[in-house]
């Protein structure tokens, strides 16, 4: 490197001048930044108003051509940007809409005017056991003894869903629990300790069978009787094939067989549960509640009949209830979870230019069930029709095969004869064809083995026509992550976010304007992620969770709360979720009741924030001001429980996530005026490279 400090006076307070000006130069550059990545905060969101960035323009300076002072043209040192306009912002809307199979599984749905029986025997035993300090299980036997003596009584006083979310959690808290720890008691005697998971699968049989109790109107006498029926029995045989399947289940060897008959047939078990119910019935009328909340939870269609009847779905059903609030939204761009009726969402979603295929949405074709794969048992299927079905990519729509959705459907809606009438649940994307013209459609699949059913991760390259040429273009990703709280459940989302990550960011990365037409280039990911933005729960550290590898691996960010919805710095050290804040925006506010198969997820309360719009690229994190903010601690979460979804408002079990999202000019600009800055200097200086 060579150094010239020969300057003439003249020629020094030149180039002293142009350093300043330098500098000068980088400071305003820093001041406008803002300004040229996003409009004015004024304007209102969703607004139509251009914002301006860059286009490159050749930047000529001087430098000095000798020793003298003196300066003469130079040829030009850099491609600097010049104002560009980019696209105006768009909104996105991400939504699990509670799959149409899994919207009897127990929900509590938010009501009013509620009443309770005076003298109850739910409320006798409660009473009893806290006066029985000396036994404190006392609550667990006299709740699952046989019903109480109590005074019959007609009178009904005043009651909150928020007293109904109390009683499930205690089902859960004195019950539940208290079965679990003894069934996990018995399969511990028998060797089955480690990573062998069947604790939650013979609870599921148990929840089964209590379910069939619940819905006979209590009917049942004894635990036998319920274990000689056949949703007990096929339960069970469930239970044993997916337990010798497990890896780390099938090293125990015979002795598992032992433990799986010890522990899943335990009647003493199965009556405790019985005989709660019973008790909870006496001062709840169950089967009324939960009739009240299938009648306002009904879809209102099958998946077959929107098919053979297209835009013939009952008007006051729940399909027509979500469209609606949809329709309202109006987004530009449109991710949905738990899917069920995805024809349902093509045909009306069509009505208001709105795409899920590469086709213009009027002439597209039309989704089936065919096409799905959903007309009989994914296992029914060939392994070559199986590789098929996973290759169909004509739809921006990935199925979660062999779903629990249509399983739980067929027991709710019967088919006739031997026809299907019951689709999977899955992702799906849609998008405004006004706005966006769709390139290429691209799926994932969470895993190689094709044996299983599977949920995937859908992508569409989607072209901005309100962009200049070359268009602005983006990646638009959904999907669905497994659920739980537990260190397991975050491990499964974690491998399942190493798997797709790497893949979207490949996608991106891979976008050019020569073999896509594409100029700068977004990536906006929506999704169901089952999981806290900062989970540090179960021995999980916040800095290895889902969202923190999402992070890593696709240079995601999530969207920021407004202020007016902002969390409280401050964690509540006595609640079972410790990472949560005390006070929180959410999108999810749930609990399932004694109906719910899934016994390990009863009176399991939700209040938590686990959807999600994250974006990367050229697209700027979007603010979101909708979810409703709630207190945690135990002195306010009745307020909680009083907003409980589902909801008639708000027809699902999530809340809508809705934001406006800004393009982003900050990738050129910023880089190549900072390189003018540094070359105008390095010429001032004679600094050659």
């Amino acid at each position: 490197m060579a150094q010239s400090f020969e300057y003439t006076k003249k020629g020094h307070l030149a180039k002293s001048a142009m350093l300043w000006w330098s500098c000068a130069a980088v400071q305003m550059v820093t001041a406008v930044r803002p300004a040229m990545m996003r409009q004015d905060e004024s304007n209102a969101p969703g607004s139509m108003e251009p914002s301006s960035v860059a286009r490159h323009k050749a930047f000529e300076t001087k430098k000095d051509c000798g020793g003298d002072g003196q300066f003469c043209e130079s040829e030009a040192l850099v491609q600097v940007q010049e104002p560009e306009v980019l696209p105006p912002p768009f909104k996105a809307m991400t939504w699990n809409v509670l799959a149409d199979g899994l919207s009897e599984d127990g929900f509590v749905m938010q009501r009013k005017n509620l009443k309770v029986r005076a003298g109850n025997a739910w409320d006798a035993c409660i009473e009893l056991a806290q006066n029985m300090t000396e036994e404190p299980n006392y609550a667990f036997k006299c709740l699952g003894g046989k019903k109480q003596d109590v005074p019959i009584s007609d009178v009904k006083v005043d009651a909150s869903i928020g007293d109904y979310i109390v009683d499930q959690e205690q089902f859960k808290k004195l019950l539940v629990d208290q079965v679990k720890t003894l069934i996990k008691n018995d399969l511990n005697s028998k060797g089955v300790t480690g990573k062998c998971m069947v604790l939650s699968a013979i609870l599921k049989v148990y929840g089964a069978a209590l379910k069939e109790h619940v819905d006979s109107g209590f009917s049942f006498k004894s635990a036998s009787e319920l274990m000689d029926r056949n949703v007990f029995k096929s339960q069970l045989k469930g239970v044993k094939k997916k337990a010798f399947e497990d890896d780390d289940c099938a090293q125990i060897g015979e002795s598992l067989t032992e433990a799986l008959e010890l522990a899943s047939k335990h009647e003493p078990f199965l009556q405790l549960l019985m005989n709660a119910a019973a008790n909870l019935n006496d001062k709840w009328d169950v089967n009324g509640l939960k009739e009240d909340t299938n009648v306002m939870l009904h879809w209102g269609s099958t998946a077959l009949a929107d098919e053979q009847n297209p835009y013939a779905p009952n008007a006051q059903g729940r399909g027509m209830s979500v469209l609606g609030k949809i329709f309202k939204e109006k987004p530009d761009i449109l991710a949905v979870q738990e899917l069920d009726h995805y024809r349902l969402f093509q045909d009306w979603l069509a009505e208001k230019h709105y795409a899920t295929t590469l086709q213009k949405p009027q002439s597209a074709i039309r989704y089936n069930m065919t096409i799905g794969c959903a007309q009989q048992k994914w296992n029914d299927y060939s392994i070559d029709d199986r590789a098929k079905c996973r290759q169909e990519k004509r739809f921006a729509h990935a199925s979660r095969f062999a779903s629990n959705a249509q399983k739980f459907n067929q027991k709710k809606v019967k088919c006739s004869g031997d026809v299907q009438c019951h689709d999977n649940d899955g992702v799906a994307l849609f998008w405004n064809s006004k706005r966006f013209k769709a390139k290429q459609i691209e799926i994932q699949w969470m895993n190689e083995d094709i044996t299983e059913g599977d949920a995937g991760v859908v992508g569409v390259l989607l072209a901005d026509l309100m962009s200049q040429h070359p268009p602005a273009c983006l990646w638009v990703f959904t999907t669905h992550l497994s659920a739980g709280n537990d260190a397991r459940s975050e491990r499964a989302r974690i491998a399942e976010v190493k798997r797709f990550a790497p893949w979207m960011k490949q996608l991106k990365n891979s976008t050019t304007h020569q073999e896509h037409g594409c100029g700068l280039v977004g990536l906006l990911l929506m999704m169901d992620g089952n999981s806290y933005q900062d989970f540090a729960n179960d021995g999980i550290k916040a800095e290895e969770n889902m969202f923190h590898t999402l992070q890593s691996q696709a240079g995601l960010t999530n969207y920021r709360l407004g202020d007016s919805v902002a969390d409280s710095s401050e964690l509540l050290d006595g609640m079972n979720r410790r990472d949560l804040p005390s006070e929180m925006a959410v999108s999810v506010n749930k609990i399932r009741g004694i109906d719910t198969v899934q016994l390990s997820k009863l009176g399991e309360y939700q209040l938590d924030r686990i959807d999600y719009i994250a974006v990367g690229g050229r697209l700027d994190r979007p603010t979101v001001t909708s979810l409703p903010k709630y207190k945690r601690d135990p002195g306010n979460i009745k307020q909680a429980y009083d907003g409980i979804l589902p909801s008639v408002e708000n027809p699902s079990d999530h809340y809508p996530v809705v934001a406006v999202v800004q393009w982003s000019g900050v990738s050129g600009l910023t880089l190549s005026l900072f390189a003018v800055h540094v070359i105008m200097i390095l010429a001032v200086l004679r600094v050659d490279v």
